[in-house]
C-alpha cells in the first residue's frame, strides 16, 4: 500500500515536472527568438516616463517569474528523486519480506510434511500396539481361566484333605505379637504397593512382618494345600497354602523351604 500511495505521488510530481519543463522550453525559446531584455532600448524606445516603468516592472516580473519557474523545478526534482529513492528502499524491503515469507512457506510445507510422516507413524503404531493389547487381553483371559481351574483344583484338594476350619494359629509359637516389625496398612515405603486410598506416597504394605530369631520354627496357621515356591522374586523362599472355603495364607522371606508344614505342628521353616 505504501508502494502504491509512493508511485501515486511520484506520478503526481512527473506531471508538475512535465508541466514546468515545458514552461521553462517555451520561456527558453522565446529567449532564443528575441533574445534577452534589452534594458536601454527599454529606456530610449519610451514614450513616456510612466511608459518607461511600466517597462521596467514588466521586466522585473517577468525575470521574477523565470527565477521562481526554475526554483520550483528544482525543489520538484528534488522532490521527485527523493520520492523515487523512498520508493526504491520500500520495493527492497517488499523483494526481503517476500524472500522471508518464502523461505517460512517452505520450512512451514516442510514442518506440515514432517508431521505427516509422523501422524502415519503414530497411526502404524497404534494399529501394532492395538494388536498387542488385543494378544495380551488374549493371554490374560487364557491365565484368568487357568488360575480358575487351578484354584477349583486347589479347592477340591483342600476339601479332599479335610478342609481348613476358618480358625487360623498365630505362625510363630516362640515370639508373640510383640515381634511385629511391621503391620498391615499404609506406609511411606516407595517399594510397596501402590493404593490410591493411602495418604502420599500411596504405598501399602499387604502383610505383617515378624522379625523373630533366625532359623525359628514356624507352623501353618490352619490345615490346607501346600505349594513351595523357592527363590520367588520379592518374597524369597515363600510357601502359599490353600486352605479352601476362599482362605490361603501366604509365608515369604523364609531361611529355608519347609519340610512338613501342618495346621499346629512345627516346621524348620523360619520367619
Amino acid at each position: 500500500m505504501q508502494i502504491r500511495f509512493t508511485e501515486a505521488s511520484l506520478t503526481r510530481l512527473h506531471a508538475q515536472l512535465s508541466v514546468r519543463g515545458e514552461l521553462l522550453n517555451q520561456r527558453l525559446r522565446y529567449v532564443d527568438d528575441h533574445g534577452s531584455v534589452n534594458y536601454v532600448e527599454l529606456v530610449l524606445t519610451a514614450n513616456t516616463f510612466n511608459d518607461l516603468m511600466n517597462r521596467v516592472v514588466g521586466a522585473q516580473q517577468v525575470a521574477a517569474s523565470d527565477r521562481k519557474l526554475l526554483d520550483e523545478l528544482g525543489v520538484d526534482r528534488a522532490q521527485f528523486d527523493q520520492t523515487n529513492a523512498t520508493l526504491a528502499i520500500k520495493r527492497t524491503q517488499v523483494v526481503s519480506l517476500l524472500q522471508q515469507l518464502e523461505a517460512t512457506v517452505a520450512a512451514l510445507q516442510a514442518s506440515v510434511a514432517a508431521q505427516k510422516t509422523a501422524i502415519a507413524a503414530a497411526q502404524a503404531l497404534e494399529i501394532k500396539l492395538q494388536d498387542q493389547y488385543a494378544q495380551v487381553q488374549a493371554q490374560r483371559a487364557a491365565i484368568d481361566a487357568q488360575v480358575a481351574a487351578l484354584q477349583q483344583q486347589y479347592e477340591a484338594a483342600a476339601r479332599k484333605a479335610g478342609g481348613g476350619t476358618g480358625q487360623f494359629e498365630w505362625p510363630e509359637p516362640a515370639c508373640g505379637f510383640s515381634c511385629i516389625s511391621q503391620g498391615y496398612g499404609c506406609v511411606t515405603f516407595y517399594l510397596e504397593i501402590y493404593d490410591p486410598s493411602c495418604p502420599y506416597p500411596h504405598r501399602k504394605h499387604t502383610g505383617i512382618d515378624i522379625a523373630a530369631p533366625y532359623h525359628s520354627p514356624i507352623v501353618a496357621a490352619d490345615t490346607g494345600i501346600i505349594y513351595l515356591y523357592p527363590g520367588s522374586i520379592g518374597y524369597g523362599n515363600m510357601v502359599l497354602m490353600i486352605h479352601g472355603n476362599g482362605y490361603s495364607t501366604v509365608y515369604g522371606h523364609l531361611a529355608d523351604m519347609p519340610r512338613v508344614l501342618a495346621a499346629g505342628r512345627s516346621s524348620p521353616a523360619v520367619t
